[in-house]
């Protein structure tokens, strides 16, 4: 037996020890009992509900670039007594001014849209894919180790 495939027995054996306590109990291991109790601990399983959840946010934000986007700008000045005009009939100017305005932005049609919404979906499902081939080594691993378990114990009840 080599260095890795021993070391993936003893992780196994580790990541399964809590699932044989269980299944002592009732004297039966199922194979897919150990999957499940491997696959729970793995923190590789949260990871495809965190890229799902994060792809779906990013598809958000690119359909809420097609809404509008308004803008208040508003100014206040006042000036002092500091100059006055001493001709007769002139108007003074006033002293306080004021101005506001409303601008409102709208993307009429945006090329690129379409092509980011795909390659997001295909970001997705080649993260998902990837994820999804980290597991199935990990069942690998439970598989293993649940038919090397089971042949030790088949050999064990012939030679006793």
């Amino acid at each position: 037996m080599n260095r890795l495939s021993t070391t993936a027995a003893l992780s196994a054996a580790l990541l399964l020890a809590p699932a044989l306590s269980r299944a002592q109990s009732s004297d039966t291991l199922r194979l897919v009992d150990l999957q499940r109790a491997a696959l729970a601990r793995d923190p590789r399983s949260a990871q495809a509900r965190l890229l799902t959840e994060q792809s779906r946010l990013r598809l958000e934000n690119l359909r809420a670039e097609r809404l509008p986007v308004l803008g208040l700008n508003g100014q206040a000045q006042h000036q002092s007594d500091v100059t006055s005009v001493p001709f007769p009939g002139a108007v003074m100017p006033f002293k306080d001014t004021y101005d506001a305005s409303l601008a409102a932005r709208v993307r009429l049609f945006d090329p690129s849209r379409g092509p980011r919404e795909s390659a997001e979906r295909a970001q997705l499902a080649e993260s998902g894919a990837r994820v999804d081939a980290a597991l199935h080594a990990q069942r690998q691993v439970v598989n293993d180790a649940f038919f090397t378990a089971l042949l030790l114990d088949g050999q064990r009840q012939v030679l006793a």
